[in-house]
């Protein structure tokens, strides 16, 4: 959401770009890259699984809530 990306730049497959990013310059495949400008900050495989951040909210309006770990 709201990511600028300059022309002839490449973003690699499998690669995540935070909101609000600056993209200058290309960035790699697999990479996770945020910022103004936008930079690489960790890869997409080192992320914990969805499953381990979201819990079902039950009753709530949205669907997912973050977990708190309890």
């Amino acid at each position: 959401m709201n990511v600028t990306i300059l022309p002839y730049v490449r973003i690699g497959a499998a690669s995540l770009i935070g909101a609000g990013s600056v993209v200058t310059r290309d960035i790699p495949e697999g990479v996770v890259a945020f910022g103004n400008p936008a930079t690489v900050r960790g890869t997409v495989g080192t992320l914990p699984n969805i499953d381990g951040r979201v819990v079902a909210a039950n009753g709530a309006v949205s669907r997912y809530r973050l977990a708190t770990g309890t």
